[in-house]
């Protein structure tokens, strides 16, 4: 899909909507969540072409959850937010 029908796509997707008011503890919260709901798209990915399915399939899955470019501006397909809310979703994703 382009880039712009696969955004349209995930906004009206029924996962974790981004809310305008949310904490960066409530932000924390949902990373957490969202990474025990989904641990088995975070195994060990080589470069073998079973490894880019996992990774294009986890990639959607943080698009589709709002956790994608989380520092892009809105107007770019990001969600807009501050380097605070990368830093705690980078410590939140490691193992």
């Amino acid at each position: 899909l382009p880039s712009d029908a696969r955004h349209r796509r995930a906004v009206r997707s029924p996962g974790a909507q981004p809310l305008a008011d949310e904490t960066l503890d409530e932000f924390r919260a949902r990373v957490r969540a969202w990474f025990a709901e989904h641990v088995e798209l975070t195994g060990g990915v080589g470069e073998s072409m079973d490894g880019v399915a996992v990774a294009r399939r986890f990639q959607a899955a943080l698009f589709d959850a709002h956790l994608a470019g989380i520092t892009w501006p809105a107007e770019y397909g990001g969600q807009g937010l501050t380097t605070a809310h990368q830093l705690a979703f980078n410590e939140e994703a490691e193992p």
